[in-house]
């Protein structure tokens, strides 16, 4: 199962999606994984919920933290598309 940053995202923050995200982890298909560009990509698109008041810096933080410390062994693997 593929996962791109919007989907990744809901893991962290609590929103519309967040359970099924949640669900689908738990229960989807092996292997899961997502392209390498994912890990900025949710620093981004966390910053950018902060920047339009949807979280507090604190929530902030704590996702970020939450996110390092899942990423490398969430995903059973990640790749760099080359063009």
């Amino acid at each position: 199962m593929y996962w791109d940053t919007s989907a990744l995202v809901k893991q962290f923050l609590t929103e519309r999606g967040t359970q099924e995200v949640l669900t689908l982890r738990a229960k989807g298909p092996s292997p899961q994984a997502t392209a390498t560009i994912t890990y900025p990509e949710v620093f981004s698109a966390l910053r950018r919920r902060v920047r339009d008041g949807a979280v507090s810096e604190p929530q902030y933080r704590s996702a970020v933290e939450r996110f390092i410390v899942e990423w490398p062994p969430t995903f059973a693997s990640c790749w760099t598309m080359r063009y």
